[in-house]
């Protein structure tokens, strides 16, 4: 098997300068989120599977939360795969630098269909460009603070997976740590109560079907 296997409103539409087109925002319940499969890198049984070459110094378990993320982003992309397996293929076909370190194009290097449209850091614009995203129904990794409550660095990278919009100033993730398979509050986990949604968001991935 897989990973693990509504009542809308919408606010007025705003204009995504990085995709070129209007954007409704539309704002969910937990319950009724569109991708109901997720996945965890702590699953058992992938959790002590290195991650990447051999002689990795790191797991899935520990250490794969963008593995996991992308996972779930080929899934609602067309490609059910797990992390294991995702895993093995990116072995394959070069989806990891310097051993264990997960490359950014890397589900366009295993999918012929999936179009890498690149990374990017704290912008103004970086929650409209993911709302256009959520739009077509296409989810967002998204880097967060793991310990928002201390000054970041590099130590305190880990990526969710963004997939609706909560309100006005957060949103629905899938969060690889988590054991069960429900969508979190990402302001609530590892936002800042003095600060916005994408000020929480450090960089976002994205991809598109080609």
């Amino acid at each position: 098997s897989w990973c693990s296997s509504a009542s809308f409103g919408t606010i007025p539409a705003g204009f995504c300068s990085a995709c070129r087109i209007s954007v409704s925002v539309v704002i969910v319940t937990a319950k009724s989120v569109w991708l109901t499969a997720s996945c965890r890198s702590r699953d058992s049984r992938w959790r002590s599977t290195m991650l990447g070459h051999p002689g990795s110094p790191v797991t899935i378990g520990s250490w794969g939360c963008l593995l996991t993320c992308f996972a779930m982003t080929a899934g609602a992309l067309g490609h059910q795969i797990t992390p294991f397996e995702l895993n093995r293929q990116m072995i394959r076909k070069g989806g990891f630098w310097q051993g264990h370190f997960t490359e950014w194009d890397a589900l366009a290097s295993v999918y012929s269909d999936l179009a890498f449209e690149g990374k990017e850091d704290q912008h103004p614009h970086i929650t409209t460009r993911i709302d256009a995203h959520l739009a077509n129904r296409v989810p967002v990794p998204v880097l967060v603070d793991r310990t928002p409550e201390t000054r970041y660095n590099d130590n305190d990278q880990h990526w969710v997976l963004v997939v609706a919009r909560h309100d006005i100033n957060d949103y629905w993730v899938y969060d690889p740590l988590d054991l069960e398979g429900d969508p979190v509050s990402l302001m609530g986990r590892y936002g800042r109560s003095d600060s916005s949604v994408r000020n929480a968001i450090r960089s976002a991935i994205f991809y598109r079907r080609a």
